[in-house]
Formats: C-alpha cells, structure tokens, sequence
C-alpha cells in the first residue's frame, strides 16, 4: 500500500509508543497503545485521538517494524 512514509519513533516502550510519519503524504501523529493504533486529528476547536481503520493499523504497525529492522 505504501500510504506511510517517512517514519519517525518519537517515544517507545513496550506496547505503547508516539510516532511521526507522513500518511498520504500529509504528516500525521500516531500513537500505540497496545494493539490500538490512533492518530491525531485536528479540528478548529479542539485536538482528538481517533482509532484508525484495521487496514492502516496493519500497514503502520509492519512499518514500524520494518523500521526497526533497517
């Protein structure tokens, strides 16, 4: 699929963990809380944490290990 680019591991520990990439070319915030992956959305009152879809989830998460691996 290859919608993430451009990983960055901010902070990690264990199963949880901030992360930066670009998604669809936009940068994005995501965070892991154990197998629950959410990104940060904005809106022009206030900042929220939405579950992301199966799909990305899968996709960011085998990204962040191959990552780990390079």
């Amino acid at each position: 699929m290859e919608r993430i680019t451009d990983l960055k591991i901010l902070q990690e520990y264990s199963k949880y963990g901030v992360y930066w990439c670009k998604f669809k070319g936009e940068d994005k915030l995501f965070t892991v809380n154990g197998n629950t992956v959410k990104v940060l959305t904005h809106y022009t009152d206030r900042d929220e944490l939405n579950v992301v879809n199966d799909d990305v989830a899968k996709e960011f998460l085998k990204e962040i290990q191959f990552y780990k691996i390079k």
